[in-house]
């Protein structure tokens, strides 16, 4: 399995009337703030941003435990790190 979308680290970028998600310069997704408050819009985005981050994470995750391998620390980090991206914040288990 290989992603197919934008490849390159996605940043949420926010703006005065919209934020969008970008990649290199180019804009993968835009939204715009008149269609909902800036909480949900600034985690909207993050989430956005974090998505190629936690389907590595995942596919990564499968692929270990498919081959016995399931025991990763790095792959445990990695999860954690794009889980935090996708909030905008620290993880802390049991706490969101």
């Amino acid at each position: 399995m290989e992603f197919k979308g934008t490849k390159g680290q996605w940043v949420h970028v926010k703006g005065y009337w919209h934020d969008t998600v970008e990649c290199q310069g180019a804009v993968v997704c835009t939204m715009g703030r008149p269609s909902m408050n800036i909480d949900e819009l600034d985690a909207n985005s993050c989430l956005v941003a974090a998505a190629p981050d936690l389907l590595k994470a995942c596919m990564d995750f499968i692929e270990k435990v498919d081959s016995g391998r399931a025991r990763s620390v790095k792959t445990y980090g990695q999860m954690k790190a794009a889980v935090e991206k996708a909030l905008g914040k620290s993880f802390e288990h049991g706490v969101t």
